[in-house]
């Protein structure tokens, strides 16, 4: 296991290489990701976000204070 994917659901940052990300299970793990993003509907709650990211809560509302994810409130209620 590189490096990259030990990092991963962690709640680390680790910038990975594109020949780390193309060569291992981190590819597999993002496509899967992205059909599981694109089957749901509508707006996700912070808690569906770490979840899927294997994060923290904080460290979602984080990354949308710094831009890294797109973020909106809805009614108050959250900001994806």
């Amino acid at each position: 296991m590189g490096a990259c994917e030990t990092s991963i659901g962690q709640g680390h940052e680790k910038s990975c290489s594109l020949r780390e990300f193309a060569s291992g299970r981190t590819w597999e793990r993002t496509m899967k990701l992205v059909e599981t993003l694109r089957s749901m509907a509508g707006a996700l709650k912070v808690a569906d976000i770490a979840k899927l990211l294997g994060v923290t809560s904080q460290h979602i509302y984080k990354m949308a204070a710094s831009g890294r994810i797109p973020a909106f409130r809805v009614s108050g209620v959250g900001p994806f």
